[in-house]
Formats: C-alpha cells, structure tokens, sequence
C-alpha cells in the first residue's frame, strides 16, 4: 500500500474530532458495521459526506479474512529491522552552511562560536531561560533590552555598525534575517579566495562580538567599535593569506583594505596569434589539438 493511502485509514474518533476523554467509552466494533458483505452505517454517519467519500472506497473481501499487523511507516505494511531503524533514526537536515564555517584558513575556534550560535547553544540570556534557567536577561553592551542571539549579533547598534562597515568593504547588503542568512552573499563573490575572506569575516563578526561581550560580562571591559574592527581586520587578512583560493584583477581594492597579499590565478605564456580572413572563394580551417595520458582529442574551426 502507497504511504499516500495510508491518510485515507484514519480513525473515526479523529475524523469525527471526538474529545480524548469521551473516545476511551466507544465499544463498537467495525463488525457491527459491515452485514452480507456491505456496508450499513448508523445514519449520523452516513450524512458525513467526507466519511461516505473514504469508506466507499474500502473493498469488502467475499470471505472473512484474518486480521494482520501493519506498520504504516513502510510503504508494504511491513515492518523490518531497517524501517525500525529508520524510524527511530531519521536522516540529519542538510543546511546550506555547514560545508561554508569550517575552512582550512579561517581558525576553528572562530567558526565553533559561529556553529554554535547557528545551534542556539551559546550560552545568552534567551538559551538559558529556553533550557529552565531562572534569568534576569539584560544586555551587557547596551542594558536597555533582553539579551537574544539576534539583538546581540544583528540588531545591536554595535554589530549594525560593524555589518555597515562589511558592505562597504565587500561592496553587498548583508541580509540579517538570520544567522545563516549572513552568508548567502557569498554567492555574488567571484573568486575562491574573495569568497574565503567573506566567509571568513562573518564568521570573525560573530565570534569578535561575543568575545567582546565576555570581556563585559567577566572582566568590565569597554568596548570599542574601533577595537571591533581592529581584531576583525587581522583576523581576516590572517584567513585571507593562508587561503589557498586564487583572486582575480579587479580584487585588489578588497585585499588591500584588509591588508592581503593577492594570489592571482598563474596562467602559460600568451602567444598572439593574428588571423586574416581568407579571400573568397577560399575557406580557412583552423585546427588544435592535445594528448593527455595517450588520449588524444583535436578541434578545428571553419572561416
């Protein structure tokens, strides 16, 4: 049986919409129900349009049949090992940034506070009260709201400032929706290395606010848009420089703002070719060719 017909098999206590408590009283059998191998419903049922629509549909066997166990999670009614299993164990979410945080060039400790805050699991005011922490939330830096994952890192005035700072520089709009939303921008960065550095510097944001509100928090530190700044700054032309991604020409203006060497793309050496149009009657053909572990391949071009 299809998974789809499985919606069609539902008991009348739910489609009825019968209350829980009043369901444990219902004794009747569907025996009572069927009489010469048709079907006799009591008349309330029998009005029910969609009830008629889903019962009609159910072939009476000619002869009594057994009654059989089915697990309606597999698409035959059977239930084996391996269905049990994947029931019991269903198949991770793929989210579009897990492949994106953990780069050889950016250090781990920067993208775990990124991977962390993308699980809730950072350790702010919100988190805790959602795990039954009894918490006054207010925000350190700004101590005039409740500290939350997207106050802290997104609508801060604070972190606005840094994020309009990063438009700049990577000339995009950062979309802060969300914390995964940050990073779509990297679709519109050409080259590998360019798209290194961006990734790079969303996941140092992250990293460098909440750093910034520890200090506040444990230490009573001030906190300095131009420190901010300063720490992301390094931390990306360090990602940057040991990037192995290659960068195109018209990169230099990013890589010089935050001071990386440019890795350009090494190309063979440039022969000029110069071609002439052939006189007419006359056609010009044009042809190349290469073998690469003995297969060989050749094109050519009719002018």
């Amino acid at each position: 049986m299809a998974d789809w017909q499985w919606e069609w098999y539902q008991p009348l206590v739910e489609l009825l919409a019968i209350p829980p408590n009043i369901r444990k009283n219902l004794s009747g059998s569907l025996n009572s129900l069927i009489k010469d191998g048709y079907w006799h419903l009591p008349p309330k049922l029998a009005c029910q349009p969609e009830i008629m629509s889903r019962i009609t549909t159910i072939c009476l066997p000619i002869t009594p049949l057994d009654d059989q166990l089915v697990w309606k999670h597999s698409p035959d009614g059977i239930l084996s090992a391996k269905n049990a299993f994947d029931f019991l164990n269903p198949p991770s979410t793929v989210v579009p940034w897990d492949g994106l945080i953990w780069r050889s060039c950016i250090p781990p400790s920067s993208s775990f506070s990124f991977w962390h805050a993308l699980h809730q699991k950072l350790p702010t005011d919100e988190n805790l009260r959602s795990r039954s922490c009894v918490v006054v939330s207010i925000c350190v830096l700004c101590y005039l709201c409740d500290e939350s994952t997207s106050h802290l890192f997104m609508n801060f005035p604070f972190a606005v400032s840094i994020w309009t700072w990063l438009e700049t520089q990577f000339q995009c709009i950062f979309d802060r929706s969300s914390l995964s939303s940050l990073l779509e921008g990297i679709s519109r960065m050409r080259s590998s290395q360019i798209r290194d550095i961006f990734v790079s510097a969303v996941v140092d944001v992250i990293h460098t606010i909440w750093l910034f509100c520890n200090s506040v928090r444990f230490g009573s530190d001030v906190v300095s848009l131009h420190g901010a700044k300063a720490k992301i700054v390094v931390a990306v032309a360090l990602s940057g420089s040991v990037s192995n991604g290659k960068c195109l020409p018209s990169d230099s203006r990013l890589l010089n703002s935050f001071m990386i060497s440019s890795h350009h793309i090494h190309v063979a050496a440039i022969i000029i070719v110069v071609w002439k149009a052939p006189t007419l009657p006359f056609v010009k053909v044009s042809t190349d060719g290469s073998v690469v572990d003995g297969l060989a391949a050749c094109g050519g071009i009719f002018s």
